[in-house]
């Protein structure tokens, strides 16, 4: 994901806390299974069950004005980092039950937005449905909105402070899954002659909350913070406040 400068507002007055709210484009791991759930008498209902799998975000915590004693920040700076999201976060979704016309054996073959939001939709094997379940996984791009506020605690001996942070996370578009079924014979055939079925995995609008969280003790005179959010492997997307305004309440 490309990083990006947009600025945020942040806190120019003592000890007030630096609320981030910035879009992120996510590439989220989806696991996901068809399984027959059996019913009364002969009837089976096919089940779509898993979960989506969340990237690691953290944040990078400067304090400007310090000692440098802690952090291994230069003269004058101190930092921490905090894993805002943590590697692996899963979120599953509500088991869902497709309809198809009988229980024979299918190819099927998922099709998928391509990570690349120009690109057409993307069509891939998934295996074979018989009485076992069939697993696959995908990744798919998530559009998401991160709101996590950054408040610093001064030490009662004033040697510098503690950040607890807290917030959620909020989907900003839905998730969406197309599965087709093909004659293991014909697998080449039109989508148009077998049947198929579009779910959605997770619906936009869903809140994932960020617990209330510390911050080690950072040595620093001064409130003043600036808050860097990256994504794994270290690609920052969002700095609030911006550098501009840093550089002038250090000086």
């Amino acid at each position: 994901m490309p990083g990006t400068n947009a600025e945020g507002k942040g806190s120019e007055t003592r000890e007030q806390p630096v609320r981030l709210i910035t879009a992120l484009a996510l590439r989220v791991h989806v696991e996901a299974a068809l399984q027959w759930q059996p019913e009364s008498g002969e009837r089976s209902t096919l089940m779509l069950v898993g979960s989506v799998h969340l990237p690691e975000i953290r944040a990078g915590i400067q304090f400007h004005g310090s000692d440098g004693g802690n952090g291994g920040g230069g003269p004058g700076e101190s930092q921490a980092v905090a894993v805002v999201v943590p590697r692996h976060k899963r979120i599953a979704w509500p088991d869902r039950d497709l309809v198809i016309p009988a229980r024979n054996p299918s190819d099927v073959w998922v099709i998928t937005p391509a990570l690349d939001p120009d690109a057409p939709w993307i069509e891939r094997y998934g295996g074979r449905l018989g009485d076992r379940p069939v697993g696959f996984d995908v990744y798919l791009t998530a559009a998401v909105t991160l709101d996590v506020t950054f408040t610093p605690e001064r030490f009662a001996d004033g040697s510098g402070f503690a950040v607890n942070f807290a917030g959620e996370m909020r989907l900003d578009q839905s998730l969406p899954m197309r599965l087709q079924f093909r004659d293991p014979m014909r697998p080449a055939a039109s989508t148009s002659e077998f049947p198929g079925h579009e779910t959605v995995l997770l619906r936009a609008g869903i809140r994932i909350p960020i617990p209330r969280q510390p911050v080690s003790r950072l040595s620093s005179h001064d409130p003043f913070m600036t808050i860097r959010v990256f994504e794994s492997p270290g690609q920052v997307v969002r700095v609030a406040p911006p550098a501009h305004d840093a550089d002038q309440i250090a000086s």
